[in-house]
C-alpha cells in the first residue's frame, strides 16, 4: 500500500524530484545539477521554463555547479529563476547572494491527504469538466487559447510571451504523465487546466477560468475533480504552487489543502 505523506520535509523532496524531473523532460534543454534538482531552459526568454529547482536538495551546491548553471543560462541570453526550497542546503543561500542573485518573490507550496474526505464539486451541477483529447486539433486549439488569453491578460495573443505561452503549454499537455480538461458552463469552453500523476503524488497544474466566469465556484469544483481523479488514480497526497497573493492560494485552502513549505523566487541582477 502506498505511504501516504503528511510531513512538510517528505513533501518537499516528493514535489521538487517530481518539479525538477518535469522540466527537464519538457525543456528544450537542460542541466543537472549534482546537487540536485535540474537548470531548465525553453525556447524563448519569456519562457516559464527557464527555472532551476531543487538546488541544494541532496547536497551543498559547489562554486564550479553554480559556475556551470550561471554560464548555461548566460549561453542562451536567458535570465534564470532560482526557486530556492527551504529544505535545500544552508549554505545555496548566501552563495547564490554573493553572486548578486536578489529575492523577487514567493511561491508557496501546498498539499492535501488524499485518504481525507473530499467535498462535492460546488458547481457540479453547472459545469462540465471535459477531458482534452489531443487526437483532437480543434479542442485542443481551444484549450492553448484559454489557457494564453487567462495567463497572458495584459497583452495581445501574437506577442512573443504569449506565443511562448502557447508552445509551452502545449508540451506540458502533451506529457505522458499529464492529463487535461477543458471546463464549460452553459456550453462555452470557459477554462481549463490539467494534472499530473507522478508516482504517490498527483500535481494540479495551470488552471485558470477566463475572467467572467471566476467566482462561481467554478476553480473550486475544478479542484475537487482533480483530487477526485488523483484519488483513483492510486495517489495518496495532491500538492499544487501558487503565489501567496493568488485567488488560488484561498480556492485550494477552502479544499483542505495546508502549506508544506514556501520557496524563494531568486534572480540575477545582470545577466553573465
Amino acid at each position: 500500500m502506498l505511504r501516504r505523506v503528511r510531513q512538510p520535509m517528505d513533501v518537499a523532496r516528493l514535489e521538487e524530484g517530481r518539479l525538477a524531473l518535469a522540466l527537464s523532460e519538457l525543456a528544450e534543454a537542460h542541466l543537472p545539477l549534482a546537487s540536485g534538482g535540474s537548470a531548465c531552459a525553453g525556447g524563448a526568454p519569456e519562457s516559464w521554463l527557464n527555472r532551476v529547482v531543487g538546488l541544494g536538495m541532496s547536497a551543498a551546491a559547489s562554486e564550479d555547479e553554480l559556475d556551470a548553471m550561471d554560464d548555461f543560462y548566460a549561453a542562451r541570453g536567458f535570465v534564470p529563476e532560482i526557486e530556492l526550497c527551504p529544505f535545500a542546503d544552508r549554505g545555496v543561500a548566501p552563495s547564490l547572494a554573493a553572486r548578486g542573485y536578489r529575492l523577487q518573490g514567493f511561491e508557496a507550496v501546498l498539499f492535501r491527504d488524499l485518504a481525507a474526505p473530499l467535498s462535492p464539486d460546488p458547481s457540479e451541477d453547472a459545469v462540465a469538466y471535459e477531458p482534452l483529447d489531443l487526437a483532437d486539433e480543434a479542442a485542443l486549439g481551444v484549450f492553448l487559447d484559454v489557457h494564453v488569453a487567462c495567463f497572458v491578460e495584459d497583452g495581445p495573443p501574437g506577442s512573443r510571451r504569449a506565443l511562448s505561452m502557447r508552445e509551452d503549454a502545449l508540451r506540458m499537455v502533451r506529457h505522458p504523465r499529464v492529463r487535461a480538461w477543458v471546463i464549460r458552463a452553459g456550453g462555452e469552453v470557459v477554462g481549463c487546466g490539467g494534472l499530473e500523476v507522478y508516482g504517490e503524488v498527483a500535481t494540479l497544474l495551470a488552471a485558470c477560468v477566463l475572467p467572467p466566469y471566476r467566482r462561481r465556484g467554478i476553480q473550486r469544483g475544478f479542484i475537487s475533480r482533480r483530487c477526485r481523479e488523483a484519488r483513483a488514480a492510486g495517489c495518496t497526497v495532491a500538492t499544487i504552487s501558487s503565489a501567496p497573493e493568488s485567488p488560488t492560494l484561498r480556492n485550494v485552502i477552502r479544499a483542505g489543502f495546508l502549506t508544506a513549505y514556501t520557496k524563494a523566487r531568486l534572480r540575477p541582477g545582470t545577466v553573465r
